[in-house]
């Protein structure tokens, strides 16, 4: 308990507690982690795990208001899940992406994003594609 403890140990606990607060986990240790989980992946030819890793990894850098890199990841995702026709997976990253393209001002994507999430593949409820049409 921490009651029990003398106080130059309570004063360190703390101060390492804080430390740990400003410590940037995302860049440093989840997304390098991940790069390296996809890269086995790869290299043992399970496609499916590579790619839900890879959207891992840009929602991770979504998170970390890196949107360039999320899109690209994202996007790359999307061509796969397209072809495998899982449109509640595609549905759901394309939110993201979506985001991703309205916070970087990047109007072609949004638009292209937007229109795709009205669409008949999306699995989108009817109310949800109202609001994001108007």
């Amino acid at each position: 308990r921490s009651s029990d403890l003398p106080e130059k140990e309570k004063a360190a606990i703390l101060a390492l507690q804080l430390k740990e607060r400003s410590v940037r986990h995302t860049e440093l240790i989840i997304i390098t982690m991940l790069s390296n989980a996809v890269a086995q992946f790869k290299k043992y030819k399970c496609p499916r795990m590579k790619s839900h890793l890879t959207v891992q990894m840009g929602e991770e850098c979504y998170q970390a208001n890196d949107y360039s890199k999320a899109l690209k990841l994202l996007d790359y995702v999307m061509c796969d899940y397209r072809s495998e026709r899982w449109w509640t997976l595609l549905t759901s990253i394309l939110a993201t992406a979506l985001k991703c393209a309205y916070l970087m001002a990047q109007l072609k994507e949004y638009i292209t994003y937007s229109l795709e999430l009205l669409g008949r593949a999306s699995t989108l409820k009817d109310d949800q594609k109202d609001r994001k049409s108007t």
